[in-house]
């Protein structure tokens, strides 16, 4: 480790690590989402190896929303957050941090599409619990890029450490 990578104080180099982890989720997210919406399109049975919930959970009444398929909201969400994490990234605009708080509507969504399939479907769909995962870190990133990025000087965020 050289000098400045050192000398970098925690919090800048905590809230870049916390970012990178953020778009890395929403991405993993994002792919899952996309997955599951281009299944439902094509009307393709979702592959779920030996477990059987994912069919049930995808052809269910609860897996859309007025015809919309509600993995094509997910992807919409995760596709938000990535874009608005790049945009931060490349502007340092502090909109980003005000914004953070809205992770909370996935991780509240995703409870209670978790609950639906559980106590309701009585089925689990492994991507869908991929997709909760991915939307609970998000939130729980969420957390710590506001606490690390709490008054800090935006442009020692970016600076390249090697």
């Amino acid at each position: 480790m050289n000098s400045s990578a050192q000398s970098m104080p925690q919090s800048p180099k905590r809230l870049r690590n916390a970012l990178f982890w953020f778009l890395g989720v929403g991405f993993i997210g994002f792919l899952d989402s996309v997955y599951l919406t281009v299944t439902r399109f094509i009307g393709e049975p979702v592959a779920c190896g030996f477990f059987t919930g994912c069919e049930v959970v995808a052809s269910s009444s609860y897996s859309a929303i007025a015809g919309i398929p509600i993995s094509l909201f997910g992807a919409l969400y995760y596709l938000f957050w990535m874009l608005l994490g790049v945009w931060y990234l490349d502007s340092r605009n502090p909109l980003f941090f005000t914004l953070l708080p809205l992770t909370s509507a996935g991780f509240v969504a995703s409870l209670i599409l978790t609950g639906i399939q559980l106590f309701v479907i009585d089925a689990i769909c492994l991507y869908c619990v991929l997709s909760a995962a991915s939307s609970t870190a998000l939130f729980i990133l969420s957390f710590v890029i506001r606490k690390a990025g709490s008054g800090e000087t935006l442009a020692t965020i970016h600076s390249p450490q090697i």
